[in-house]
Parts: structure tokens; C-alpha cells; sequence
């Protein structure tokens, strides 16, 4: 579905857990998808505006639910 809004220009809706818990909704244009290393492994992530935080962000996919394109 990431992929299909990237390709479509589409924005895109989700809730997101942040790695100390915390819970979000989230609405975002993505960008990309692209795979982030660090020692030790990498995860995949997406790379979009984010319009809760008037910025552009990096999302861990892995922590994203419920995703689905925004209306």
C-alpha cells in the first residue's frame, strides 16, 4: 500500500508506536522506502512528510498499523 501511494501520489494514514511506546495517528506523503542500517541490522522505513509534525520524518515500518490511504 506504501508503494501504491508513493507511485499514486497519494498520502497515507497509520498509527504509529515510537520506541518508547507512545501512540500516534499519523498522516504523511511518503516519499521513499529504503532500508536503514545500523550495527547490528536494518530495518525497513519509510521517508514522508509528515503533517502532525509540519516536517519531513522517518518511520520504522515495522511500528507503523493500520495503514490505509488517507481521504
Amino acid at each position: 500500500m506504501v508503494r501504491q501511494a508513493i507511485d499514486d501520489g497519494k498520502n497515507i494514514k497509520f498509527n504509529y508506536t515510537d520506541k518508547e511506546g507512545a501512540r500516534t495517528t499519523r498522516t504523511v506523503r511518503p516519499k521513499r522506502i529504503f532500508d536503514y542500517a545500523y550495527e547490528g541490522g536494518s530495518m525497513r522505513c519509510v521517508e514522508a512528510r509528515c503533517y502532525l509534525r509540519g516536517a519531513d520524518r522517518t518511520f520504522a515500518i515495522f511500528r507503523m498499523s493500520s495503514v490505509e490511504i488517507a481521504r
